[in-house]
């Protein structure tokens, strides 16, 4: 079973319960009731000690205190300064003590050699030395504590406490009641099922209820919103087309800032990122400079006796479809477009062009105009077009309607199921067309239309089902395969799971190895793809598929060889832990298919998919990575080094440069990695020079 960090866990939590049930919030909780998500969290975060802080000797009791103070609002130190001293421990002092107790330690067992004594000393996995001071240890660990309480608390999960610190307890105690795998299997069903489900029940029941406050106004595409200052209304729109501009604040259920316009009302760190990004366009004391409004002329709409969606698809021309769009929604060519034109059971006309989407599509509007007999309606009505449609733009006009369209009337109304049931169909149809006539031609679109199809397909099953087959993956020479292409051209060594890379750049070294295997890697870059690869593991219909990516395993690299199989995995494994300084570093020994690679590293698919939504939903503090070294028994120089001693102060060097070598290849070092990284290069070609 996979493993998940706890902060990477909470952070989940924070993302998926914005605006959770209305039994949300942290509670001491009663020792009569068993609850599975609050003991499940407190097992976690003790699992995740253990794997990734069992060098650091905690005070547990502070580390409890600052979880049930931090949860409950009443820590007696603010967040922000428990994050700064976290921050300055984990990134500093944590390791710069580390390495001084395994120096201390190494000369001990020098001196304790050298008079004779081969008594192998077992030295505690926790040193206080870790810590300078009692008082140091107190106050890192309530830090520690209070951060996990306060992201505890912002995730409005019904946590009970009483069951966060008994798991804790119980697993330093090792008599947990959940063991690891199904403290994970139960996260990522809370986490990835059970919690969305409740979550979109409960903001659909909320949100019908702020719709029926006095105060509360909603515009023609369905946002609800209240003014809270009241602008100039001096000057009115004249235009259908005419804009305003607003200052807006976005706030969850429990009043939570999620979006503002306004720039003081910003978190500081998002304030000075902005800064840094335009410098130019901020005063002397840091406020946002005005910028002068240049009016852009607007594209005239010509108002056709007969418009062109009122013609058969076989009166038009190619051109007259792009004229009207650029009349209609500006000059940037659309790719391809559908022309709905319906008699019965109902009467529907319409154009829907496909635009190109730009990379940040969620915070993309599209324009689909509904008209009622050639009457203007309203814009983007989710009750007939469906909410990823509304990512295209176009014209439906429906005579069937009547002018006077209310929300509770599209509800109730059974024709406009149909309708939007229909526009989705065709749509579909479309797409399913050119796939199977113009294949080359939908691959030219595919990049450009991939996320909408991508969108559609998590937001509507019944679409996923009409075009999944026509959904494409980009391999990294260019080809574009479906997903039954991909399985059946690399059955053999891919089995069900799909080999992805998000950077192909970045991760060309990994993607060489499986590319020189025969093994298809596909492109998945998009800020969609981590969400479309769950759907596709948990809801696409094909059962055990999975998604790894390049760096995640080696099960595609393995090779059946007979080199290297005197080597010893536990022998190997000590050298590099000891070289290393890390006592519980994962390293295993494999056969890997390209001889000439020493080493790579690797991280669990899932562990890092839930550390990569920490850090892009704003989480405050993260776990440090935990790779795996592979070591490949096949290379001769993993081979020559296995049969050094490992005391050696060359064999150190050479297995620190091989991790190193390795880590560089995943993701880049940091700073004062780099800087030892090149002053041990330096070394070890002086010393290859000398032996020479």
């Amino acid at each position: 079973m996979k493993k998940i960090l706890f902060a990477a866990a909470l952070a989940g939590a924070a993302f998926m319960t914005a605006c959770g049930g209305k039994d949300g919030g942290v509670r001491m909780g009663s020792l009569s009731d068993f609850d599975s998500l609050s003991y499940s969290l407190g097992a976690n975060i003790g699992y995740g000690m253990n794997h990734e802080m069992k060098d650091i000797p905690f005070d547990f009791k502070a580390i409890d205190k600052g979880i049930k103070e931090g949860a409950m609002g009443k820590a007696a130190q603010e967040h922000d300064k428990s994050l700064d001293m976290l921050r300055e421990y984990f990134m500093s002092k944590r390791g710069e003590r580390a390495q001084e107790i395994a120096a201390k330690r190494a000369e001990q067992d020098s001196i304790r050699l050298a008079g004779g004594d081969t008594t192998k000393v077992e030295y505690p996995a926790a040193d206080p030395a870790m810590f300078e001071s009692e008082e140091e240890r107190a106050e890192i660990s309530y830090a520690f504590g209070n951060d996990i309480g306060y992201n505890i608390s912002q995730s409005g999960m019904p946590i009970q406490l009483v069951w966060i610190g008994q798991a804790m307890q119980d697993v330093r105690d090792g008599k947990a009641k959940m063991a690891e795998d199904a403290v994970n299997q139960y996260l990522q069903y809370y986490f990835m099922v059970k919690r969305p489900a409740e979550n979109a029940e409960a903001s659909k029941a909320w949100l019908e209820k702020i719709e029926k406050k006095s105060d509360v106004k909603k515009t023609e595409s369905g946002l609800l919103y209240k003014v809270t200052k009241q602008g100039d209304a001096s000057m009115m729109p004249k235009d259908p087309r005419d804009v305003v501009k607003v200052h807006y604040t976005g706030r969850t259920r429990e009043g939570k800032v999620f979006d503002t316009s306004k720039f003081a009302n910003r978190p500081k760190e998002q304030q000075e990122m902005i800064r840094k990004q335009n410098p130019d366009g901020f005063n002397e004391d840091g406020t946002p400079k005005k910028r002068k409004v240049v009016d852009e002329p607007k594209p005239s709409l010509i108002n056709d006796t007969k418009p062109l969606w009122l013609k058969k698809p076989s009166e038009c021309e190619d051109k007259e479809y792009i004229d009207f769009y650029h009349k209609m929604f500006g000059w940037e060519d659309p790719l391809f477009w559908v022309h709905l034109n319906v008699d019965y059971p109902f009467n529907l006309k319409g154009i829907l062009y496909f635009p190109k989407l730009r990379n940040d599509f969620g915070k993309y509007e599209g324009q689909v105009k509904l008209f009622a007999g050639q009457v203007f309606v309203a814009d983007n009505v989710k009750e007939v077009i469906p909410e990823f449609l509304t990512l295209l733009k176009g014209v439906i006009d429906c005579p069937d309607l009547p002018l006077n369209v209310s929300r509770s009337f599209l509800q109730n109304d059974g024709t406009v199921k149909k309708l939007s049931a229909h526009i989705t169909k065709k749509v579909a149809d479309k797409l399913c067309g050119l796939f199977n006539t113009e294949r080359e031609t939908y691959q030219k679109y595919w990049d450009d239309i991939a996320p909408f199809v991508k969108f559609g397909a998590m937001r509507d099953q019944k679409f996923y089902e009409q075009v999944k087959k026509a959904i494409l993956y980009k391999t990294t020479d260019g080809r574009y395969l479906t997903l039954e292409e991909y399985k059946t051209a690399n059955a053999d060594k891919a089995d069900k799971k799909v080999y992805y890379t998000n950077d192909p750049k970045r991760q060309a070294a990994s993607v060489a190895l499986y590319t020189n295997c025969g093994i298809d890697v596909v492109v998945m870059d998009h800020i969609i793809d981590g969400n479309f690869q769950s759907f596709m593991e948990y809801s696409g219909g094909e059962e055990g598929l999975t998604f790894a990516r390049v760096d995640a395993d080696v099960s595609g690299l393995l090779e059946d060889s007979e080199e290297g199989k005197e080597l010893n995995q536990e022998t190997i494994q000590a050298m590099f832990r000891k070289a290393l300084g890390k006592d519980d570093l994962p390293v295993n020994l494999q056969s890997l298919s390209d001889a000439e690679l020493p080493a790579m590293v690797t991280e669990d698919e899932q562990i890092r998919r839930m550390k990569e939504m920490s850090r892009l939903y704003g989480q405050s503090f993260d776990m440090p990575d935990r790779f795996t070294l592979v070591l490949n028994r096949r290379n001769k120089a993993i081979q020559e080094l296995a049969a050094r001693d490992p005391e050696n102060e060359t064999t150190q060097l050479l297995c620190q440069q091989i991790y190193d070598l390795a880590r560089m290849s995943a993701q880049p070092l940091e700073a004062d990695e780099i800087t030892a990284f090149l002053k041990r290069s330096q070394k070890l070609v002086a010393m290859a020079v000398e032996k020479e």
